[in-house]
């Protein structure tokens, strides 16, 4: 006869269900945030075109790993502020009411200056890839930085993924409705 389990194991086994639970529900909220900012949101499109244009280059060019490296965490930074600057502006619409108030325009202003900030970074490590490996040449079947090229790889697809899932879809705008 199997031993009986005991009422502390049942709510341990409950407990790390619920945590599975909330973490995958974590991970899907955080999906469609993104998928639905790259869809609204014309400047992280922008951003987005940008950041795949550095990887395929990585791609074609094969920096070294470090700067490759550098590219990513770049692009990845640049579309994180992106999406916070999304979040503060809703947020900021949605204290406001629509109504103007000075702060909730600071407050705006700054996320966007953040991105800014984080953009003109970008263009600045952008800028040292193209110099760092100048003169160019196309290394796209070549073995030469295998590491470096497999990480563009994965950064692409996970970008194509992001954008196909729904981010480049059509737009449907809701009519508001006077109740």
């Amino acid at each position: 006869m199997p031993p009986q389990r005991s009422d502390d194991n049942d709510k341990l086994e409950q407990e790390t269900i619920k945590w599975r639970r909330s973490l995958l529900d974590a991970f899907k909220f955080a999906k469609q945030g993104a998928v639905r900012s790259l869809r609204l949101q014309r400047n992280l499109r922008i951003h987005w075109t940008a950041g795949m244009a550095v990887l395929v280059w990585n791609l074609c060019v094969r920096p070294s790993i470090i700067l490759v490296t550098l590219s990513v965490l770049t692009i990845a930074l640049v579309m994180s502020i992106e999406l916070l600057n999304t979040a503060v502006e809703h947020l900021t619409d949605l204290a406001t009411a629509g109504n103007y108030h000075d702060l909730a325009k600071w407050a705006k202003d700054a996320s966007a200056g953040a991105v800014l900030v984080s953009s003109v970074g970008a263009v600045a490590v952008a800028v040292l890839l193209l110099v760092d490996t100048w003169p160019w040449h196309f290394l796209l079947f070549t073995g030469e930085n295998r590491i470096g090229a497999g990480e563009s790889a994965v950064a692409v697809v996970l970008l194509i993924i992001w954008g196909l899932s729904g981010g480049f879809r059509k737009v449907e705008r809701r009519k508001q409705h006077d109740d």
